[in-house]
């Protein structure tokens, strides 16, 4: 990876929309054995939900850096600064028109 000059983006969280995807790199030893071993650029990932309003963070994990195991919502402006404390490198990936279309918030 080519190291970037931008440490830190603020979103504003309007713009987050339910369904939206956040892939997460630490680069700590057991992200980028899992990345090498899916072939991917991801050693975890989560997706943003709204529920009645307020924006949350939902994700499946097992409380290395969280202090939550499992699954859980976690409020995404609490989600950010536990992220910031892990060391954790997010990137933001909205879902397109047409498929934000197609999500269903309430099922999800």
């Amino acid at each position: 990876m080519e190291p970037r000059a931008i440490k830190e983006v603020h979103v504003d969280e309007d713009l987050i929309q339910s369904g939206d995807f956040f892939v997460i790199i630490r680069l700590d030893g057991l992200d980028p054995i899992v990345m090498w071993g899916t072939g991917s650029y991801a050693g975890h990932t989560v997706m943003a939900l709204r529920f009645d309003g307020e924006l949350y963070i939902v994700e499946s994990q097992d409380a290395w850096y969280w202090p939550t195991a499992g699954l859980q919502r976690t409020p995404y402006k609490q989600w950010i600064k536990q992220a910031k404390e892990a060391s954790f490198n997010v990137v933001w990936l909205p879902l397109s028109g047409r498929s934000l279309l197609k999500f269903n918030e309430k099922a999800a």
